[in-house]
């Protein structure tokens, strides 16, 4: 469902990764360029927020698509395009996957050739506490089409669905009004 928290949630896990896992490459893959960097100004934002001395967290690059630490983590953010191929990635996080939109390749294709191909390398590599080469989809649905539906009917893939009642102060009287009113495809999308 829309505004429950899941970018974020994204967010925090990609400082979470960042922090503890050294020379980490995160890569933020967005729905759009202002999509992504926004993200990362969220970043940047609870960084800036956190009870830690914000200069011996951040390294010597910091700019709108990247922010290195001082443990040679990076955390990279893009829309969905070629340009992904660049990177390799310890933690890859899809933003909206159900609404990206790729130039010359459909969700499915993109996904199996860009996203899958960046974690081939760091999957293998150990650390004691983290699962390297993870690769943590939140999206909105989009009805039953597309990477996102592909993925949610993979038992390969762990699964998990928030409804819009999940936010506190949320009424179940509200959203019964809101189904009532709300054509299903739109409801389905935001909703439930």
């Amino acid at each position: 469902a829309n505004q429950i928290g899941k970018t974020l949630t994204a967010a925090v896990k990609a400082i979470h990764h960042a922090l503890l896992v050294d020379n980490a490459s995160v890569l933020i893959v967005s729905r759009s360029e202002p999509q992504a960097i926004k993200i990362l100004d969220d970043i940047r934002w609870f960084m800036k927020n956190a009870h830690i001395k914000f200069d011996t967290v951040i390294g010597d690059i910091e700019n709108r698509t990247e922010l290195q630490l001082t443990n040679d983590s990076k955390i990279r953010c893009f829309p969905p395009t070629q340009g992904v191929y660049a990177y390799p990635a310890t933690l890859l996080i899809c933003d909206e996957l159900g609404f990206w939109e790729i130039e010359g390749m459909d969700q499915t294709e993109y996904f199996e050739k860009v996203i899958i191909s960046r974690i081939q390398e760091t999957q293998d590599w150990k650390n004691p506490y983290f699962t390297m080469g993870q690769i943590f989809c939140i999206s909105s649905s989009n009805a039953q089409q597309g990477i996102l539906w592909s993925l949610w009917n993979n038992s390969d893939y762990n699964q998990y669905g928030y409804c819009w009642l999940s936010k506190e102060g949320r009424t179940l009287e509200r959203y019964n009004q809101l189904k009532a009113q709300k054509p299903s495809d739109v409801f389905d999308s935001v909703y439930a």
